[in-house]
């Protein structure tokens, strides 16, 4: 697995207790994490700390995690985006496709699976 002082990761996500928990699984494994709670604090944030992963819920008030993705790639084209999701919906993977995400995971997320997902994109 990654070294914890290797990364920096960005997690983005609205409900509270997914996003305490997820972010104690982050900060177990990476140098810094960054957790916001909304695509636009999460837009706001990866201007500011420029993280070498982003997570993201895709459902999310304010601004969703397809256009906060959208966004981050007119800044950052290479940055790997991990989009988490409740559903399997065809015309999000799609839509997360043409932007250029590089996976998707269905909530619950299982830790053995981001930690491959992960592995995979920083080898």
């Amino acid at each position: 697995m990654i070294s914890k002082l290797e990364l920096a990761v960005l997690f983005v996500e609205d409900e509270e207790t997914i996003l305490d928990c997820m972010g104690i699984y982050f900060k177990r494994r990476f140098r810094d994490v960054y957790l916001a709670a909304d695509g636009a604090e999460g837009l706001e944030k990866f201007r500011e700390y420029r993280p070498d992963l982003v997570v993201t819920d895709i459902e999310m008030p304010k601004l969703d995690g397809l256009e906060m993705s959208k966004e981050i790639r007119k800044i950052s084209p290479d940055t790997p985006i991990i989009l988490t999701t409740a559903y399997n919906e065809d015309a999000q993977v799609e839509e997360g496709k043409r932007i250029g995400v590089s996976a998707y995971l269905l909530k619950p997320v299982d830790y053995a699976d981001l930690d491959g997902v992960i592995a995979t994109l920083f080898k």
